[in-house]
Formats: C-alpha cells, sequence, structure tokens
C-alpha cells in the first residue's frame, strides 16, 4: 500500500495584517515550523474519603510556538516580527499547504527574536517564539 503522508515541501508561514478583510503574506525563508503543543495540568482533587489519588483536568495551555528561518536583511515581514516584541502585539498567523487551500491559523504574540549561525561558512538563521493563545482554527477543506 502506497503512503499517505503529507509532506511538510513548499508549506507557508503567513502572518496576517489584522485588516478586514484581514490579507496574509508568506514569511520568508522559513526553515521549521513547531506549533505549540496542548497541555492541561492534572488537579489534585483527592480528599480524606480517597482510596487513590483523583485528579481533574486544568485549563488547557499551550506550549511554546516555534518557528525558525533563514534570516533576510531587507525582509519587513522579519523585522516587523521582531519590533512587536516590545508591544506584545497579537496578531493571526497561518500554516497553509502549498495551494492556499487548507492549513491551521493561530492566534500568536511574539516573545523572542534570535539570530544564530554565526560562524565560519555559516547561514545567519533567526528563530522566533510566540505565546500562543488558544487552539487552532482549521482553515478550508482538512
Amino acid at each position: 500500500m502506497a503512503t499517505q503522508a503529507q509532506t511538510a515541501n513548499l508549506w507557508n508561514f503567513q502572518r496576517g495584517d489584522g485588516g478586514s478583510p484581514e490579507v496574509f503574506t508568506d514569511v520568508p525563508e522559513v526553515i521549521s515550523i513547531v506549533p505549540g503543543a496542548a497541555e492541561a495540568p492534572d488537579l489534585d482533587a483527592s480528599s480524606l474519603d480517597s482510596t487513590a489519588r483523583e485528579t481533574k483536568p486544568g485549563l488547557t495551555s499551550y506550549a511554546t510556538f516555534t518557528v525558525e528561518m533563514v534570516y533576510i536583511p531587507n525582509s519587513t515581514i522579519q523585522h516587523a516580527m521582531a519590533d512587536e516584541i516590545p508591544t506584545s502585539t497579537s496578531r493571526n498567523f497561518r500554516v497553509m499547504d502549498p495551494t492556499n487551500a487548507f492549513g491551521l491559523l493561530y492566534i500568536l504574540t511574539p516573545a523572542t527574536f534570535n539570530y544564530t549561525g554565526f560562524q565560519v561558512d555559516g547561514i545567519i538563521h533567526c528563530t522566533a517564539t510566540f505565546k500562543q493563545a488558544g487552539k487552532p482554527t482549521r482553515v478550508g477543506a482538512f
């Protein structure tokens, strides 16, 4: 049986402009995208009547969303993402398939923007981390 695996090649990470209707622009030279995983803590609900630990799920939170890119010195989008860190600006970002027909929409707030790769024969990269607000929304027919 042939695999039905979906490759990540040609997928896009896109930044929304906050307009209505919202326009999304590709973030250039993205190498990897690691969305924040959902996690709900266990709340201890045990009492003196309990015969074993009793737990209930707490509120879901999301781990850090990380995007690694090749640094492009004249990229207005990369610079804008770095410039928004002190303002804690939340905005919509999308991860979209090569045809732009389907993907996932995230509400993200920039947290860090770091440059790496300063070495002989190195390519300068930048890594942006974001705080993720809530569950991603499916876009199009998944």
